[in-house]
């Protein structure tokens, strides 16, 4: 009994809690009420095409060689198949950029002249940074001294 409730509780996790919070931390809307409607714009979308998806394999499987009897559970059937692999799907993509991306990044910081470089840069912009600034900061006192 304890398994199934922590099934479900990872499921209602995996697909509604985890993915409107998602949205909602990562836009770029500045009131709550935006974040809340941009969060379920991104969502929707992604739950129409998972919906199209599903609707596409019970046709299949009714007009299908064997003549599946569509049921409960058979619908239960294909929504765990549909999740595992949008879970493997996702899974797949994540590896890939960890697989490729992260050896990629140790390799570069191996190398002390692209450290040194990359530094250098850094340093340069933050110092525009600072003078934009400061120009900015020595112009908008200027004008308070004078009014």
């Amino acid at each position: 009994k304890i398994w199934r409730t922590i099934y479900w509780s990872l499921v209602a996790l995996a697909w509604l809690i985890l993915p409107y919070s998602k949205a909602f931390s990562t836009s770029g809307h500045f009131t709550i009420f935006q974040k809340i409607r941009h969060a379920l714009i991104i969502n929707s979308i992604f739950y129409c095409i998972y919906t199209g998806l599903f609707v596409i394999l019970l046709v299949y499987m009714r007009f299908s060689q064997d003549n599946t009897i569509i049921n409960f559970y058979s619908i239960k059937s294909v929504l765990a198949a549909l999740s595992n692999t949008a879970g493997i799907f996702l899974l797949i993509l994540v590896m890939g950029y960890g697989l490729v991306g992260i050896p990629k990044h140790m390799w570069n910081l191996s190398y002390y002249e692209y450290q040194y470089k990359k530094s250098l840069f850094k340093i340069a912009s933050v110092a525009d940074t600072i003078f934009v600034y400061r120009q900015k900061l020595s112009s908008d006192v200027k004008v308070e001294n004078r009014a």
